[in-house]
């Protein structure tokens, strides 16, 4: 309780929103709950934000997924991944990204294609192709060697397994001459780490994992599925395909949205959100995107949970930090990532020990306001300098 309530005291003047401070009855009186319906889940699978957003004649502002671009990770398989083993996180990530030091190789990688895919960015009015077109057209542009794309040694479908498709892309590493390997990303329904196996989405029998399979989780509670699962792909000597290494994260969905995810409850957070960015764009003309920093976010060294920033002024932003659990050490890490974002706004989203339904209301009781207020300010300020920085309500 004292780390909470000193968590708290750090930025109390302005910049920290406590959603579950929020009373209900501000929240029906100002903006009624039905308003906020949830919208379709469909939304979140082909409408997400692409392109860039600023008037003709206007400098393009920075967005607030693309503070700092992470260094693209390698795809070219140099030898054997031994049984038990995995291999050396020795790809190099941006100078001062301290929170992505330790992250896994295939996780790294995974991350990487996600990113410069822009699955973890979403907003209601835009439309973009699937995740998974996405993540292909992505590695139709990563070069491995010669001719070679990473496009033509990457499957994105539960069925490449049980029709080896990867026997093409076994070819075409041959002919390179490099080692014979196949990337793999796939949804997965569950995954048995000490027994190396995953069940992936689709499939009747688990597929075994020669070497090492990680699946991103916390020790004090079971894992959240789904999750996306990269991995790599090997021909054994006798012809026979096999997996010689995997990591798997949890997505929000399967079908609608392929976004990393951290637990269940940050699920919840994502649906809030949603649900309240449809709001505001649907009875307010006001568009918000929703962004989920994968790697190291404007160089400050942490990661935080979303970020949600204005479409047409992407540098007016807010971070949004899902609370899961309420133990000092959790807490303190919370509030150390607070302190590397103390010129930033934040909504801190409790939801521990909180009813799912008040603590949606609650965030979007803390996420409308400032998005209104701010909304009111950039209008003002571009009235003042005689500038337009696009639709207000």
């Amino acid at each position: 309780k004292d780390v909470v309530r000193h968590f708290a005291a750090q930025r109390s003047s302005g910049g920290y929103f406590f959603s579950s401070g929020f009373s209900s009855g501000f929240f029906s009186s100002s903006f009624g709950c039905s308003s906020f319906a949830s919208p379709p889940s469909v939304f979140a699978f082909g409408q997400r934000v692409k392109g860039d957003h600023h008037p003709a004649g206007t400098p393009p502002i920075q967005r607030a997924e693309e503070a700092e671009e992470p260094t693209q990770p390698e795809f070219i398989s140099q030898g054997a991944v031994l049984p038990g083993t995995s291999e050396r996180s020795d790809n190099p990530v941006a100078a001062g990204s301290r929170s992505d030091a330790a992250m896994p190789a295939l996780a790294r990688r995974l991350f990487w294609l996600l990113h410069q895919a822009r699955v973890n960015v979403w907003a209601p009015l835009e439309q973009r192709d699937s995740d998974r077109a996405a993540l292909l057209g992505v590695a139709r542009q990563v070069r491995l060697i010669g001719d070679l794309v990473l496009y033509d040694v990457l499957r994105c479908v539960p069925r490449a397994w049980p029709e080896d498709w990867f026997d093409d892309c076994f070819e075409r590493c041959a002919s390179h001459q490099i080692a014979q390997r196949s990337w793999w990303i796939t949804p997965i329904e569950s995954a048995d780490v000490l027994g190396g196996k995953v069940k992936v989405v689709g499939l009747n029998d688990p597929i075994p994992v020669r070497g090492k399979l990680a699946i991103h989780g916390d020790r004090r509670v079971r894992p959240d599925f789904p999750m996306l699962m990269l991995a790599q792909v090997g021909r054994q000597a006798d012809g026979h395909n096999r997996v010689e290494q995997a990591y798997a994260h949890p997505i929000y969905s399967v079908e609608h949205w392929w976004l990393p995810v951290d637990s269940d409850l940050e699920r919840q957070t994502v649906h809030a959100l949603q649900s309240v960015i449809h709001w505001l764009a649907r009875d307010k003309g006001i568009q918000l995107s929703l962004f989920k920093p994968l790697f190291d976010w404007k160089l400050r060294g942490t990661k935080p949970d979303f970020v949600l920033s204005h479409v047409d002024r992407p540098d007016v932003c807010v971070v949004v930090e899902t609370m899961g659990f309420g133990d000092a050490e959790y807490r303190e890490r919370k509030s150390r990532t607070a302190q590397r974002l103390s010129d930033i706004e934040l909504i801190v989203d409790e939801r521990v020990g909180v009813d799912r339904k008040d603590a949606d209301r609650a965030l979007k009781s803390a996420v409308a306001p400032w998005a209104l207020r701010t909304a009111r300010q950039t209008r003002g300020a571009d009235e003042a300098h005689g500038t337009q920085s696009g639709p207000h309500p």
